[in-house]
Formats: C-alpha cells, sequence, structure tokens
C-alpha cells in the first residue's frame, strides 16, 4: 500500500507487465502437471498400445502367408504330378452348378477331383455331401472359416491354404477371385499349376451398405483394390478363364498395355450340342400380334 500511494504508476505498470503475466504462466504450469489419474492413465497408455498393435498384427500376419501369390508365372515352374485338381471354392455347393459342371467334366477325362471348401451348404456337407459322380470328393471346412469373405481385405482365406497344402495335385482350381491368393500361394509353394476361373468381374460387384441397408456399387477404394487384385491374379496365373466375352476382354488388359489371354467357358450348354425340334410360332399358338413385346 505505501509502495502504491507513493507510485500509483509505476505500480500499476508493473502489475500488468510483469506479475499478472508471471501468474498466468504459473497457473498454467500447474494445470499441466499430470494428475493421479493421468499418472495411472499414461502409465497404462503403453500397454494398451501395445495390446492394439497386438490384435493388429494377429490380423496381418496371416495376410502375409499369402506372399507366394505374388510371384509372377514362370518364377516357380510347375511339376508335372497326377492327374488331380483340387477346387477351392466359396459357395453352396448344392446350387453352384457352374462347380459342379467343371467337377464332373475332369472326372470325365480321368482326373480326379477335391473340392475344398466352407461347409456353408444346406443340409451341411459332412452330413449328408451330394453325389456329383466318381472320382469326386469333398474336403469340406468350418462354417466359420467363410467369414474372411466379409471383411478387408475380402480375399485372406488362410484356412483354404492350409487346407490346399495337404495335397500336391497336378493343379489348383480357383473359384473367384476370393480363393486365388490362397489357391496361387498353395500352387507356388508347391510347384503346382493354378487355374483362376472368375464366375464375375469381382471389382464391379456391391457392397452392403449398413446405412441404406441395401446393395451399393463397391466405394471407389474398394473397386481399385479388387481391380489391383484382379490384376495380379490374372498375370500370375497358369491359365485363366471366365463366364463371358466381355469379362475377359476386361480381365486380359494389362497396367501397362499388355493382353492376357482368358479363355472362355460359358453357363449355358453350346447350341451345337442341342436337338432341334419344330414348334409351331409361339405367337400364332397364343395369338400375340407381331407389335406386342413377348417376354
Amino acid at each position: 500500500p505505501r509502495f502504491y500511494a507513493r507510485f500509483p504508476r509505476l505500480y500499476v505498470g508493473v502489475r500488468d507487465t510483469l506479475f499478472r503475466p508471471l501468474r498466468r504462466a504459473w497457473f498454467a504450469v500447474l494445470s499441466a502437471l499430470p494428475t493421479r489419474a493421468g499418472i495411472r492413465s499414461s502409465l497404462a497408455a503403453p500397454s494398451l498400445r501395445l495390446a492394439r498393435l497386438a490384435a493388429g498384427a494377429r490380423e496381418i500376419l496371416p495376410w502375409l502367408r499369402l506372399w507366394p501369390a505374388l510371384l509372377p508365372r514362370g518364377w516357380v515352374r510347375a511339376r508335372g504330378g497326377p492327374r488331380h485338381v483340387v477346387m477351392l471354392v466359396v459357395s453352396n455347393l448344392r446350387i453352384d452348378s457352374r462347380v459342379e459342371r467343371g467337377a464332373r467334366a475332369l472326372a470325365e477325362d480321368g482326373f480326379a477331383v477335391t473340392v475344398i471348401a466352407p461347409d456353408i451348404s444346406t443340409p451341411r456337407l459332412r452330413e449328408s455331401p451330394p453325389d456329383w459322380g466318381p472320382g469326386i470328393r469333398f474336403h469340406p471346412l468350418p462354417e466359420s472359416t467363410a467369414s474372411f469373405f466379409y471383411r478387408f481385405p475380402w480375399i485372406a482365406g488362410t484356412p483354404l491354404l492350409d487346407a490346399a497344402l495337404a495335397y500336391r495335385p497336378s493343379t489348383f482350381h480357383c473359384h473367384d477371385l476370393t480363393t486365388m491368393p490362397a489357391g496361387l500361394a498353395a500352387a507356388r509353394r508347391t510347384g503346382c499349376a493354378c487355374v483362376c476361373d472368375f464366375h464375375e468381374w469381382w471389382s464391379e460387384g456391391v457392397t452392403w451398405d449398413a446405412d441404406r441397408k441395401a446393395w451399393a456399387p463397391h466405394p471407389p477404394w474398394k473397386r481399385r483394390w479388387l481391380r489391383w487384385l484382379e490384376r495380379c491374379m490374372v498375370h500370375n496365373a497358369d491359365a485363366v478363364i471366365t463366364v463371358s466375352g466381355s469379362i475377359g476382354a476386361a480381365l486380359g488388359r494389362g497396367p501397362l498395355g499388355g493382353r492376357r489371354t482368358v479363355h472362355l467357358i460359358r453357363n449355358i450348354p453350346s447350341r451345337d450340342s442341342l436337338v432341334v425340334r419344330s414348334h409351331a410360332s409361339l405367337r400364332d399358338v397364343l395369338h400375340i400380334p407381331p407389335h406386342r413385346f413377348l417376354l
């Protein structure tokens, strides 16, 4: 008070320029100091981060087992083996006529055929395997092994790889993009050939939109990822087949302008093999005029 009474202006100046800023700085330092709870959480944070890293590693490490699928065609020369084809597929086999026709055709040509698939059919394959004829047998996997199909990266079928490595066939036949990394990795590790069969153009498909509760085209990032995978599989496989000429033309275009032969095996029978009989015109039988569209 005496100092303020004798030097009021100096007191106000020192207070505003020195003491108040120092006081604010002091309280800022005090507020920045951790509390007991903060110290406990900071000590626990590294262990939480390590736990998250470990969980992420457990998810990612299985993908790394598929790296041989990225080896270009010709790096590992396929060795001739027994006339045995191992098919890899994620599908309800009881209604997948393309897989059945392929297995039957190979068996008729003298090949033994083993079909490895998650058991998602009804009734279960273990309980009642379908009868596709002699020379064809099934290797069903637990239903849970198909779960990779629904989560990123959608192709990490390591259970399929483990099952495939139990065989040394002449060829692995991979049905659709979801099984191709596992089949190609198994082929490279065992010295077998690998055939990739595209039932559809996977990168141009749809994704379930949980917000809209509807199917929607793949988001751009997912489409680019799947397209890159398709190019790798097409380039690295020993042979590639698909269901239509337009899909084959798109898959056969390489990223650098190169071309890859994609063989066409349709899902419809050849018209040359059909017995054609003469029938009356359906329009005449039903009295439908020519200008009326017939569906």
